[in-house]
Order: structure tokens, then C-alpha cells, then sequence
């Protein structure tokens, strides 16, 4: 499970793009949870078989205990919603609930697919946490272990069980599970969590973050396949009133502590002027996903109303333009200052590449991409400023320079711990390369065949990349000329 390692010195300046070359891993072990008890205190007891089916007989407690680890090395990474120590606890218990039974298969479900060791188990596991909670929806939970209306476990399976799908060519039936997975979010009021203080919930603050840490993973899906394949949001941002994640070790020790609303950082977007709290507050990783999802849909969004109702934008009066104008130039303004912050996390002694932070630079640049893309392509009758143009030009080919020199990096990441999402900026980036093709500068070819490498070598283990892969060789033929490698 190593990281390959690199000993370029980073820099402060995310232009300095070496400094991607030894991002912050991160893994120092965080303090001791309240209760003096450790991830590793607990005695050695024999796991109890959680059923009878063919699956659940392998599980011995050596297996078990590999999949609880893989888990936690490759999957918490990116969906930090379980505090560890608190999951081993209850894991270890003969008397779990049936969300927990449920939950602990979509785990080591995700687990097995992340592992070379395991690959023959995976579908098996995945057979058997679908039957599990397709029956605990299905009202077959017995009187005493009824859907809790702030059980967590129930919406974080789903979650799991349904980026599984999506990274395991079930593209379609990952997108109609995350759907159910987010309905059900929205019953629990998740995106109100901090509204006022949840009534009919008796949990501390570690299971109350972890209800806060579920609506955000979904949240982020939410954004990321949005943008990915078009598709309509299903949280409205006007209405979330639960507060952003609060940083990883605070959670992993049980330390509670109060962090700002996503609206707190996004209150340039509505004014069109982003100000210092939006483009200088430094947040944790897991935060950062949060606000630079936020800032690519808007992206996204704006590019959709600007391509598919260009009379609004050029025909609609100097007041609509203006508007476009200033919603583009805040987006561009906040995307670069998040990319700053993301620079100032690099560690200058750490020699580990983090991919969740390589999956956010990659996902800023390619933002810059779709904001430059809107200038280069304006329609008629908006009129661009000479200057204008070319500053975005000369943005977009700085972009496509970084993002060559972060892909190299990602070839060089051990593919079972790469962000399950990357193909999704990567698919963008090809998009945008394949409608470049005409132009006269050979970075976008350049970049092109980055992108088609990338996503070859992430074949293998993730689905997504299978999935756009093929997506971007079909584009790449109808092309009138296709675009070399």
C-alpha cells in the first residue's frame, strides 16, 4: 500500500507545479478518542458470522479484519464519514443492528473492490449488502430495530454500495441508487442538520459530524456526476443549513468544534464579487471537495445557460451580459484562490502523493477549462474584449500545462487508492481537448493523449475510466479529423 515518492521540493505557488509532486499525505495518527480507548486497544475477540449465506461463511475474522483495514486505508480517504474507533466498537459486537449489518457489507464490499486479494469475493459481498438492505427497506427489520430517523448507518451503505456500482460498470444503476440514497438523506433532514438541534437524537458530537460528513460525500456525488453527465442537481444550495465537515482529526479524536456554512464561502456567487472569506478561508481536504464541487457546478451551470440560451446572454440587454460578465469573473476569481490554498496544504517534507488533493487540483483546473472555454466560444452578439480573450487563452494553456504535469503524477499513484472520481475531471478535459481540435496549438493534442493514458491505466480498477474512455474514442471518430495521441 506504499506511495511512490518523490523528492522535488514544493513550492508556495501552485504554478510552481512540482509542488504537486510531494503532496501532504496526511496520515499522522490522531489523538486518542475521549474515552482513552484506541483503534487498536481493543481486545482480540472472535467476529461473530453475521448470517448464514455462502458470503457471510468466508468472513472469518482474519478476513473481516483485512477488510476493516483496506477500508480504512483506501475508502476513508475519500469518504471520511466513519470515525474509526467508533466503528470498531460497535463492529465487534454479536448484537449489531441490521443498518450496521448493512452498512459493514457496503464496506467491505467497496473494500474488495479496492484490493487485488479480494476481487473473487467482491460480487458475492455486493449480492449479499444489496439483499441486506433491500430487505431492511422493505420493512423486514424487526420491531426493536426500526429505521431510526437519524440512523446513519441506513443512507452511508447506500452511499458506499452505490459508488461501488458506479466504479463497477453499473453506471446507470449507481446513479438510480445514489438517487434513492439522496431521497432518503433529504427524509432525515440531513441537509438541515444544523438548523436548530436535532430533537429526536441523543447521539454526541462524533455521531452527529458523522451525519454531517454523510450529507457532504452525497452532496459532492451529487455535483461531480452532475457535471460528469449533465444532469440536474437533486440538493438545492439555497437550502442546506448544515455546516461543513469539521477537519479530520477533530473527528477521529472525538475533539468537537464549530466550522463555517458552505454559504459563508459561497456568498460571492450570489453577490457576483467574492470576498475574503470565500477566497482566504484555509479548510480541511475534505471541506476543500465540498467548496471546489460547489464552484464546478456553478461553472457547469453558467456554461449550460450561456451555450443553451445565448440569446439571454448576447440578445438579452447590456444587464444580462453584465450578469454573465460578473457570475464568470467571481468563478474565476474563487477558483484560483482556492487553487492557492491547496498549494499552501503541500507539505515541503512529506514524500507521499495525496489523491484526494491531486483529484481537487486536477478538478480547479479543469474548472478554468470550462470558464475559458466560455469566452473562447462566446455567441454572437457578446461582445469580448480583445484583452479579455487572450487573458483566458493564456489561462487556459497555463491550465493545460499544469494538468499534463499533474496527470504524470497520477500515473505514478497506486491505481487502487486514486480518487474513485478522477475520470470525471479527466473525461472534461478530454471533452474540451476533442472540441479544441481545430485549433492551431498542439497542447490540446498533447493533453488529449494524456488524458486517454490516464484513464487506460486506471482501466483496470475503476469502471468510470472504462466507461469515458470510450466515451471520448467515439467523440474522438466523429470527429473530421480525429486527434492523435
Amino acid at each position: 500500500m506504499s506511495h511512490a515518492a518523490f523528492s522535488t521540493d514544493p513550492a508556495g505557488d501552485f504554478n510552481n507545479i512540482s509542488a504537486w509532486l510531494a503532496l501532504n499525505n496526511n496520515n499522522t495518527h490522531p489523538p486518542l478518542p475521549h474515552n482513552g480507548a484506541t483503534e487498536d486497544s481493543y481486545p482480540a475477540i472472535t467476529f461473530p458470522v453475521v448470517d448464514q449465506s455462502p458470503v457471510g461463511l468466508q468472513l472469518n475474522p482474519l478476513v473481516c479484519s483485512d477488510l476493516d483495514q483496506l477500508y480504512f486505508d483506501r475508502v476513508h480517504t475519500f469518504a471520511p464519514m466513519l470515525q474509526k474507533a467508533r466503528y470498531l466498537a460497535w463492529s465487534r459486537k454479536s448484537d449489531k443492528s441490521k443498518a450496521q449489518v448493512c452498512l459493514q457489507y457496503a464496506m467491505w464490499t467497496l473494500a474488495a473492490s479496492l484490493s487485488s486479494q479480494f476481487q473473487t469475493l467482491r460480487r458475492e459481498l455486493y449480492a449479499e449488502a444489496r439483499r441486506l438492505l433491500e430487505a431492511f427497506d422493505g420493512g423486514e427489520s424487526s420491531a426493536h430495530d426500526d429505521h431510526h430517523p437519524r440512523c446513519a448507518e441506513h443512507p452511508q451503505a447506500w452511499i458506499l454500495l452505490a459508488i461501488y456500482e458506479l466504479t463497477n460498470d453499473e453506471f446507470q444503476r449507481g446513479l438510480v441508487t445514489s438517487g434513492g440514497a439522496f431521497r432518503l438523506i433529504q427524509l432525515m433532514r440531513l441537509h438541515e442538520l444544523d438548523r436548530h438541534p436535532p430533537t429526536s437524537f441523543q447521539g454526541d458530537w462524533i455521531e452527529v459530524e458523522s451525519l454531517r460528513r454523510t450529507f457532504w460525500i452525497a452532496y459532492c456525488f451529487d455535483r461531480f456526476t452532475s457535471v460528469a453527465d449533465d444532469l440536474p442537481l437533486t440538493f438545492n444550495e439555497n437550502e442546506i443549513e448544515t455546516r461543513l465537515p469539521a477537519p479530520d482529526s477533530h473527528f477521529a479524536s472525538g475533539q468537537p468544534t464549530v466550522v463555517i456554512f458552505l454559504s459563508e464561502i459561497s456568498h460571492g456567487f450570489e453577490s457576483g464579487w467574492p470576498d475574503s472569506l470565500s477566497c482566504e478561508t484555509e479548510l480541511s481536504p475534505f471541506a476543500e471537495s465540498v467548496v471546489l464541487a460547489t464552484i464546478c457546478s456553478r461553472a457547469s451551470a453558467l456554461k449550460r445557460r450561456h451555450h443553451h440560451a445565448p440569446a439571454r446572454c448576447g440578445g438579452g440587454g447590456a444587464h444580462q451580459e453584465q450578469d454573465f460578465y460578473r457570475h464568470h469573473q467571481c468563478l474565476g476569481t474563487l477558483v484560483t484562490a482556492r487553487l492557492q490554498i491547496l498549494a499552501r496544504q503541500v507539505s515541503s517534507v512529506s514524500g507521499h502523493s495525496d489523491p484526494v488533493l491531486l483529484f481537487l487540483a486536477i478538478t480547479a483546473q479543469m474548472t478554468i477549462l470550462i470558464l475559458g472555454d466560455m469566452i473562447e466560444s462566446a455567441p454572437p452578439g457578446l461582445e469580448i474584449q480583445e484583452t479579455t480573450l487572450a487573458d483566458h487563452k493564456r489561462r487556459s494553456l497555463d491550465a493545460m500545462r499544469n494538468l499534463g504535469m499533474l496527470i504524470a503524477v497520477l500515473g505514478q499513484l497506486n491505481h487502487f487508492q486514486t480518487h474513485p472520481f478522477t475520470p470525471m475531471p479527466l473525461l472534461m478535459c478530454g471533452r474540451f481537448c476533442l472540441a479544441q481540435n481545430n485549433g492551431p496549438d498542439n497542447s490540446y493534442s498533447a493533453l488529449m493523449g494524456g488524458v486517454s493514458s490516464a484513464l487506460r491505466g486506471l482501466m483496470n480498477v475503476n469502471g468510470l475510466a472504462r466507461r469515458f474512455l470510450r466515451q471520448l474514442e467515439l467523440n474522438a471518430l466523429s470527429l473530421p479529423c480525429s486527434m492523435g495521441e
